[in-house]
């Protein structure tokens, strides 16, 4: 809040106070050695308040067994923390109700409370925690500085609220004209009628959203707060399905909550809506009314779930297809296996992991011999034939770390991560002497077998080689020498 706003709050004589009973109740309720007679004396002295709490004790919310006739036992049963808040939650309710025909709808701001009250304490049996009816009365009163504001400015006040087309509205309306929200004053009032620090901090906090992971059960208290307002919508809109939205996905980013998870807090507060509009004398919704805004909300969020679903098989098929297309990006179009590109990649990501780590990586060039002459006798379809046959030969002889690459025409490299100079040596020789073995058909009488030539270099084993470039280089150079010295051989460099 600006200090204007703030001189204001403290100067203006008509701000909403708070009844004799509610100010024992706050003072006893932070004395550690208050007892159950204490209490009860305290509650008789407003008999209207008494009768509300046997009310609320023998009523489904708490669904205790047998009858509770007097006050003394329902304090026995409820805990005292339980009865004072409730009967703090009876007595500010009681004094602070009113409807001016001049101010804003106290019809619709009471509702709102009493409707985000129970939404937090469903939310904070949810979610585990013990305190519910100190979430009951935070989200009671998390937006009590709109009473404030609307004593401390009447008229300007009610100008501000008419403006606004639904509570997020108004918040903005407020910050932009005032400097300063009503959670702010809210939090503000209850500061200085001493209010317990946990709900002081939740009512200010009431408009903030925080995707983070939940740090503890005071941060989880918070965000019930936050969420209850929120889902109070719900019941107070009439575009319900854009409530329903950002309800679904505030209690997502607020407390993890799936949309099935919501639909079953959504239930939980309308059954427990008619039982609380009955024991604060609000009149909040007509049972079918309720019963039609649960199936809507059903309804909508069944229909969200369907569209999310349909949107992540929508976005897999996206991603299946980008990594298709990618993959194809990397492939080399007619024999399938990698290409120039992948393999610069590869060998630079190959290579460094070997320096690191210190482990030998093998470089192979093949090339097939007399390829040239294949061509020219019996034509590139069939060349063709014979590259993509090598091509799978490759593939189905190394190992599935290893790396295969066309390197252009009938020239292939393979990378192999982990392997020696002498263990690639003998795979190598395996490869040539089964490709060797190979026949392929040709359109003439004649069936042809082939060769390849290869040479071979290996890093971080008895050569350190200074970049990726030289060792290529090395394995290319071995390779030729292959070819020189008659074809259908291995060169080893340095071996």
């Amino acid at each position: 809040m600006n200090d204007l706003l703030i001189s204001r709050l403290k100067s203006c004589s008509t701000l909403p106070s708070l009844p004799a009973v509610a100010i024992q109740i706050i003072k006893a309720s932070s004395e550690p050695d208050v007892s159950i007679s204490d209490v009860a004396n305290l509650v008789k002295m407003d008999p209207a308040i008494a009768s509300k709490i046997l009310k609320v004790t023998n009523s489904p919310l708490y669904g205790l067994r047998r009858r509770v006739d007097n006050l003394r036992q329902a304090m026995a049963l409820l805990g005292l923390n339980a009865c004072l808040t409730l009967a703090l939650n009876f007595s500010l309710i009681s004094s602070l109700h009113q409807n001016r025909k001049d101010s804003i709808d106290h019809n619709l701001y009471w509702r709102r409370s009493l409707i985000s009250a129970v939404a937090c304490q469903v939310l904070g049996a949810e979610k585990g925690l013990t305190s519910l009816e100190q979430l009951f009365l935070s989200g009671l009163l998390q937006d009590i500085g709109i009473l404030a504001l609307d004593k401390l400015l009447p008229g300007e006040y009610a100008d501000i609220y008419a403006r606004a087309d639904n509570h997020q509205d108004l918040y903005g309306i407020e910050k932009q004209t005032l400097g300063g929200s009503h959670d702010e004053v809210g939090a503000w009032l209850l500061g200085n009628w001493h209010f317990p620090e946990i709900i002081l901090s939740a009512v200010s906090g009431s408009h903030c959203s925080q995707p983070e992971p939940i740090a503890g059960d005071e941060d989880c208290f918070h965000r019930c707060v936050s969420l209850s307002g929120c889902l109070a919508d719900i019941w107070l809109t009439d575009d319900r399905e854009t409530a329903l939205i950002a309800a679904a996905k505030n209690a997502k980013d607020l407390l993890g909550m799936d949309k099935m998870v919501l639909t079953g807090v959504i239930e939980r507060i309308s059954d427990a809506l008619p039982e609380i509009s009955n024991m604060f004398e609000v009149e909040l919704l007509s049972p079918d009314q309720t019963e039609i805004i649960l199936e809507q909300a059903r309804e909508a969020l069944m229909m969200q779930n369907l569209k999310m679903l349909q949107q992540i098989e929508e976005q897999k098929k996206t991603v299946a297809h980008v990594e298709e297309l990618e993959e194809k990006a990397l492939r080399d179009g007619l024999t399938g296996l990698y290409n120039r590109v992948y393999l610069d990649k590869a060998l630079a990501r190959e290579y460094a992991n070997a320096s690191e780590q210190g482990w030998p990586l093998s470089v192979v060039f093949i090339d097939l011999d007399s390829f040239k002459a294949i061509n020219d006798t019996h034509g590139h379809q069939f060349g063709d034939e014979v590259l993509i046959s090598t091509a799978q030969f490759i593939m189905q002889e190394i190992r599935q770390c290893d790396i295969a690459a066309r390197y252009g025409g009938e020239e292939f490299v393979l990378v192999l991560p982990g392997l020696g100079s002498a263990k690639a040596r003998k795979m190598l020789d395996r490869l040539r002497s089964k490709y060797s073995e190979k026949v392929y058909a040709t359109d003439s009488v004649e069936n042809i077998q082939l060769s390849f030539s290869a040479g071979l270099a290996t890093h971080m084993e008895k050569q350190r080689f200074d970049s990726v470039q030289a060792l290529i280089k090395v394995a290319d150079n071995c390779m030729y020498r292959a070819k020189e010295a008659g074809c259908n051989r291995v060169e080893v460099y340095g071996g």
